[in-house]
């Protein structure tokens, strides 16, 4: 898991003991709830983020929507 993942992981809830996540008193629905929404609202600002510093480029909604499908490529 990367350190971004796990940092959102611990953030919904969990803990990180020898290489393994621990969900303790909580509801595993609830914290993959949790982790989703925080693994989507970090993706939606990496993708903010990534389109500002394209447009300052000159680059149009083409060459930003370029620029977010290579994040994937990865």
């Amino acid at each position: 898991m990367n350190a971004r993942l796990l940092e959102l992981a611990v953030r919904a809830g969990a803990e990180f003991h020898a290489n393994t996540i621990i969900v303790n008193g909580k509801d595993a629905d609830d914290f993959v709830k949790k982790f989703d929404e925080l693994v989507r609202q970090d993706e939606r600002e990496a993708c903010a983020k990534l389109c500002e510093g394209r447009w300052s480029e000159g680059l149009n909604f083409e060459g930003c929507s370029a620029a977010i499908r290579a994040r994937g490529e990865k």
